[in-house]
């Protein structure tokens, strides 16, 4: 096969084999062939060009049926660094990765006053990354490039205009930008329990309410749960409208019921708001709860999903202490077999999820992409912004 096709299918293998890899783990070749439904010989070749590019390495061999032990492969997590970026109204965190996603070393900012100002915003970061890449003892040429998690609206490009000027500033070639909701999904996808199911809806409660959808590890849509209406002309909505689900379940909206039912709360947002949400009054959650697994069952008998995943900062909290009730809650209402889990317990998922961006653009290409993605504007030319 010649020309442009050719060069398709070549890349075609490559992903299906390093993605395989990727996420299953140390395979052989005869592994790998049966996972891909690729030839034997195609595999062989793909591994062999992976082997000398460093991507992948040997790892010993393991008992076969009969003849020659089975060599097994594996990504090789010192072929390069990437970084993950995460942006919260008050916070900048910078991490940065090896290859196969394992931390290497992480930076703490205080974000600017406005996150609309790109320029202070992007300094800032910089400032993060040269000092990751100090802690970690490594230099930007290693980096294989950055994902940025800003908060912003589901389906928007929020990261695009702050892509852009990293990029420009950092020297990074491929820098990708998304929003926090879908990073936080991504990383359950990759690392958390939504990887260990088929179709799975990550459930996201900070301040709002959000939902993605995750299948086989690729985000299939997100949604913004929290404007479908719970309850009918119920409370005052910062949409405009009443009863919506995320002035019930979102954390701005349960700190609201607090101070309806105590007389004083503190501001939404602060962290004495969190301290306060992570044990609220016994009444407070058990109402939350409720309306909580009302939701979640109503949004699994409308989308079907194998598994619901709980995550975000107030989410993690309610599955703490709440996680028995809640499945009780759903296999009351949901009118399928749907699991719930818990989200991963750990302030880095955000930034896991936009580290992981540039490596969806590794895996796609099935190289790496700074050798073979062209750019316009210092962001990469023709590659989807939503990357999966």
């Amino acid at each position: 096969m010649r020309g442009e096709a050719g060069r398709e299918m070549r890349r075609y293998n490559r992903s299906s084999v390093l993605t395989t890899l990727y996420h299953e783990g140390p395979s052989s070749r005869v592994e790998l062939s049966d996972a891909t439904g690729l030839s034997c010989s195609v595999v062989s070749r793909v591994v062999s060009e992976l082997l000398s590019n460093r991507v992948i390495r040997t790892v010993g061999a393991a008992d076969s049926r009969g003849g020659r032990p089975r060599i097994l492969v594996e990504v090789n997590p010192a072929y390069g660094s990437v970084v993950g970026v995460d942006v919260t109204e008050d916070n900048v965190q910078i991490g940065l990765y090896d290859f196969a996603l394992r931390q290497q070393a992480v930076s703490h900012f205080r974000a600017p006053g406005s996150l609309s100002d790109v320029g202070a915003l992007s300094q800032r970061i910089i400032a993060g990354l040269r000092s990751v890449e100090r802690a970690a003892k490594t230099t930007r040429g290693a980096i294989i490039g950055a994902g940025v998690a800003v908060p912003g609206p589901i389906g928007l490009p929020a990261g695009a205009e702050l892509a852009t000027e990293l990029a420009g500033r950092s020297g990074l070639r491929i820098v990708l930008g998304d929003n926090r909701v879908r990073s936080l999904a991504r990383a359950e996808g990759w690392l958390g329990a939504a990887g260990k199911a088929g179709r799975t809806a990550v459930v996201v409660l900070e301040a709002e309410a959000h939902v993605v959808l995750v299948e086989d590890r690729r985000i299939e849509w997100s949604g913004d749960w929290g404007h479908t209406t719970l309850v009918y002309d119920g409370r005052p909505c910062r949409c405009g409208a009443r009863g919506c689900a995320e002035t019930y379940i979102g954390a701005d909206g349960v700190l609201e019921r607090h101070r309806q039912l105590s007389g004083g709360t503190p501001k939404p947002g602060s962290k004495a708001g969190r301290r306060l949400l992570t044990a609220p009054h016994p009444e407070l959650a058990r109402e939350t709860v409720g309306y909580l697994g009302a939701s979640i069952a109503g949004m699994t008998n409308l989308l079907q999903p194998e598994r619901v995943v709980l995550t975000g900062w107030f989410g993690r909290a309610l599955t703490e202490r709440h996680l028995d009730e809640l499945r009780e809650n759903l296999a009351q209402r949901a009118l399928g077999p749907t699991t719930i889990e818990a989200g991963l317990a750990t302030a880095a998922t955000a930034r896991i999820g936009a580290a992981a961006l540039p490596i969806c653009a590794f895996l796609e290409y099935g190289q790496d992409p700074r050798k073979v993605i062209p750019l316009e504007d210092g962001r990469p030319a023709g590659f989807p912004y939503a990357v999966p």
